[in-house]
């Protein structure tokens, strides 16, 4: 066989490695915990979020996927994708105690059946995600007890991170005029 005969050859197999497909990826941790955050966004939900955090771990035991803040409180979003991480979830020391926990509004995110509404701790969430993003609520969480404590650390080291990331007299500058805005408008909103 002449050398066109083998450059032919290896031009075909390579096409054909590229036509072939992995078939099962499914989604990643990361994937579940980025189109899930969006739950939290949602107007009109009583665990909507004006903050939103993703995996940014703090000085607190419990290290949520995904946490947000309202006026009112805040909401939590663990996110899984396999039975044994999701198992293991459940013999921490947070979630056998749930008061010691961060999150009044509380989910588990995870693929469409992952997890079973049967298996849920006592008022969690379940939100169910499939490969496109589409995300469904399908429990809605209950209002739960939960460590104020372990809020203000996290709180205290998403600030701390910022004053250092940023000078700190840029961010309390900041801070002043934001509050000046905010009681002006308080103000002549009373008025009317």
């Amino acid at each position: 066989m002449g050398v066109r005969g083998r450059i032919k050859r290896r031009k075909k197999a390579t096409v054909k490695k590229k036509v072939v497909k992995k078939k099962g990826k499914g989604l990643s941790h990361q994937d579940v915990v980025d189109y899930s955050a969006k739950v939290l966004d949602r107007s009109g939900k009583q665990w909507k979020c004006g903050v939103i955090f993703k995996e940014i771990s703090s000085a607190s035991a419990e290290r949520p996927d995904v946490i947000g803040f309202y006026s009112g409180g805040s909401s939590l979003i663990e996110a899984k994708v396999s039975r044994t991480d999701f198992l293991k979830d459940k013999k921490k020391r947070f979630r056998m105690h749930p008061e010691l926990g961060m999150g009044k509004y509380r989910f588990y995110a995870c693929p469409t059946n992952l997890i079973k509404e049967s298996e849920l701790p006592k008022d969690w969430g379940l939100i169910y995600v499939t490969e496109k993003g589409r995300c469904t609520v399908k429990v809605k969480p209950k209002a739960q007890k939960l460590s104020i404590d372990s809020e203000h650390l996290f709180m205290y080291s998403v600030l701390r991170r910022t004053l250092i990331y940023m000078d700190g007299k840029q961010l309390n500058e900041f801070a002043e005029k934001s509050m000046d805005t905010t009681q002006r408008n308080y103000y002549l909103n009373s008025l009317k």
